[in-house]
């Protein structure tokens, strides 16, 4: 993707990319939590 692209001249790719960046800190505090508890657990 452009920069042009990211400054937002296409809102749809603007909220696709939120949505994309709200998904990866999901995936993130998941994984976190789940190492966490696989430390606890071993």
């Amino acid at each position: 993707m452009t920069e042009a692209e990211k400054s937002g001249s296409n809102p749809e790719s603007g909220i696709s990319s939120c949505l994309i960046f709200s998904q990866c800190i999901l995936l993130r505090i998941i994984l976190e939590k789940n190492y966490k508890f696989i430390r606890f657990v071993v």
